[in-house]
């Protein structure tokens, strides 16, 4: 997921448009911290954890909240990328979003140019042709059930900003 959207971040770069248009990845290989500070650093404006969020519900006791469940998780997800950020200094969300702070190992040039433009790496690796082969092999990727249901609060994308009480410019907490 992540070089899909690093790769529509440059395109709506190269084209203009990138402050015309936001984007909001759902998510479902996205099961912790790193993962969302990833897909958010290579210009994701919203993550959707959907399978981190199903698990955490599915995984509450008998009897449980569920809301409560995927609302712990997803405060535990704000507190960890309010971490990461904080580490390297960075207070809101719009100055971590697109800036690619990353470096890339295992990835052929061309994977990074097209994906990850302006990122540093030092190690090549494997290119698309490899990457496709990998994917086309019977049994490479476990095919997930289609979902009827989504997460019902504030998971997606679209329900919440990362930071609702927070606007930009005001301090951190």
């Amino acid at each position: 997921m992540a070089m899909a959207t690093g790769a529509v971040h440059q395109a709506l770069v190269a084209a203009g448009l990138r402050t015309l248009a936001g984007i909001a990845v759902e998510a479902g290989d996205c099961r912790d911290i790193h993962h969302a500070a990833v897909l958010i650093g290579y210009g994701a404006g919203a993550v959707c954890p959907w399978l981190a969020l199903e698990t955490g519900m599915a995984l509450t006791p008998t009897g449980g909240d569920r809301a409560a469940s995927e609302y712990r998780m997803l405060k535990a997800l704000d507190a960890g990328l309010a971490k990461v950020m904080s580490k390297m200094g960075i207070s809101v969300v719009d100055s971590y979003r697109g800036a690619h702070l990353f470096d890339i190992l295992g990835l052929h040039q061309s994977v990074v140019d097209r994906c990850f433009v302006d990122t540093p790496a030092p190690l090549s690796g494997i290119g698309f042709s490899e990457l496709e082969s990998h994917l086309a092999q019977p049994g490479s990727l476990r095919r997930l059930p289609f979902r009827r249901s989504f997460p019902t609060t504030a998971g997606c994308a679209s329900a919440r900003p990362i930071w609702p009480n927070r606007t930009p410019g005001s301090p951190q907490r």
